[in-house]
């Protein structure tokens, strides 16, 4: 066997050892122009259920999760290969004289995986990726329930504002404004009763500043929810039934058990059992076997080359004791988990229940009022601190409801029709 068969070997080997291999991409560039750009100025929810829909398509924390799952099935595909097979050289010269002064010869060895290991490898990394899909499960029933809460929170929001907006314009309330005014000029008010309207004017106007800015931080929460451009306008286009007779089914806390949560959690589980698995079985040999050609003494000659590791020392003791506390965690991590989402669910169920049982406030005393002030047997004074009132307990009424929708909404990531 010459050096001319050697180079030969060599060259016909290059390309099949380098086929496998994958060549460098660069990441795009970002285009920062293009992304600060308003392409959608305006959105209009024609109902909660818009919202949620919008905000699972563009939340940003949700794709990142569906990048990581890609990537994670990515990684499973190209998980559980053998290892590269391994191809050795060797060439001698006898310094003595000798007829034929050179010896050489080559292996080719491949490594194969008797204790399973590749396959177990491959079953954890299916299983994790398992565990990212269930979380983006989880992920979206968080996400969809909070812009569902966050857009019954602008709804209810506006509903307030109106109120404010309308009690100004009221007729009742402007002639009666007028009139104190008159009596206070006509020396009949003190300064004190005037200002006591001018009081109530002044914290009306805190309060509809208040509620502004409250709209404000919420629809740039839906925006954030959503992914939405910091400038895009939220437009509401549906109305709100009263939640009147709604019965209220306490939460089956072993149905928890399928909760999107709780399946990440199990899938992780999963993973974290197939990796300790994987470690225990890197203790066992594997078995290296190949063709062997080289020349001596100018005589070609081949056979086979074998070799088996020895885990005399175990050297994986540590990645087998890691594995197995990672595998503990992860089973009391499901555990936890499944507990917190039945104490939320409790709590989100009894205080549904109590704001249902709230009585609702009374009605019909803004035109009662109205016709005691045109009768004369109820001052401007006492009929502007009485339509205070009112609209104050008007006030109260619309955050009650918008608590008795937010608790419902809540309250359904828990039943069995969400899960």
């Amino acid at each position: 066997m010459n050096k001319e068969f050697y180079k030969y070997v060599f060259f016909a080997l290059l390309p099949i050892a380098i086929s496998g291999c994958k060549s460098y991409e660069k990441a795009e560039d970002i285009n920062w122009a293009e992304l600060s750009e308003a392409k959608k100025p305006s959105v209009v929810l024609t109902s909660p259920d818009d919202a949620a829909k919008l905000a699972l398509v563009g939340n940003l924390e949700l794709n990142e999760l569906r990048l990581k799952a890609a990537s994670a099935a990515n990684i499973a595909k190209e998980t559980g290969w053998w290892e590269d097979p391994e191809l050795d050289f060797d060439i001698l010269r006898i310094i003595e004289s000798a007829d034929h002064p050179f010896l050489g010869g080559a292996n080719l060895k491949f490594t194969i995986p008797l204790s399973g290991v590749n396959k177990a490898s491959k079953k954890a990394a299916e299983a994790y990726h398992e565990a990212e899909l269930q979380k983006i499960k989880a992920q979206e029933l968080d996400v969809a329930t909070e812009a569902k809460k966050t857009i019954i929170a602008i709804y209810y929001n506006q509903m307030k504002i109106k109120a404010l907006e309308s009690y100004e314009k009221d007729a009742g309330i402007i002639r009666a404004t007028k009139s104190a005014e008159r009596l206070y000029k006509a020396g009949e008010y003190t300064l004190i009763n005037l200002n006591s309207v001018k009081r109530q004017e002044h914290a009306r106007e805190h309060e509809r500043m208040e509620l502004e800015d409250e709209k404000t931080e919420l629809e740039n929460k839906f925006r954030s929810l959503a992914g939405l451009h910091p400038k895009t306008l939220i437009k509401l286009s549906f109305s709100l039934p009263h939640n009147k007779n709604i019965k209220l089914k306490e939460i089956d806390i072993l149905s928890l058990t399928s909760h999107p949560a709780v399946k990440t959690a199990l899938a992780k589980l999963e993973h974290s059992e197939l990796e300790l698995k994987t470690e225990i079985l890197k203790q066992y040999p594997e078995l290296k076997i190949g063709p062997l050609a080289g020349n001596e003494e100018g005589k070609d000659r081949i056979g086979v080359v074998a070799g088996i590791t020895l885990p005399l020392w175990n050297r994986n003791r540590k990645g087998i004791a890691e594995a197995e506390a990672n595998r503990n965690e992860a089973r009391l991590g499901a555990i936890n988990i499944w507990k917190s989402l039945a104490l939320e669910s409790n709590a989100a169920f009894l205080k549904a229940e109590k704001l249902l049982n709230h009585p609702p406030t009374p009605v019909g005393e803004s035109k009662y009022a109205d016709r005691l002030l045109e009768a004369g047997e109820m001052t401007p004074i006492d009929y502007l601190s009485t339509r205070d009132e009112i609209l104050k307990q008007s006030l109260d009424e619309i955050s009650w409801h918008a608590s008795i929708a937010t608790s419902i909404t809540e309250l359904s990531k828990y039943t069995a029709e969400t899960l």
